[in-house]
């Protein structure tokens, strides 16, 4: 197999929250405007 062979990896919304929860308040912004640019194609 090759080292750049990628594993897909499903997680769902309820798999993410506790993630997202524990981020920093600054890692949250990031995370809000990764999720707007994807939802606005910017």
């Amino acid at each position: 197999m090759s080292k750049n062979t990628k594993t897909k990896v499903s997680m769902t919304l309820k798999d993410l929250e506790p993630e997202l929860l524990a981020l920093s308040p600054s890692e949250k912004a990031q995370a809000i405007q990764l999720l707007v640019r994807s939802l606005t194609n910017v």
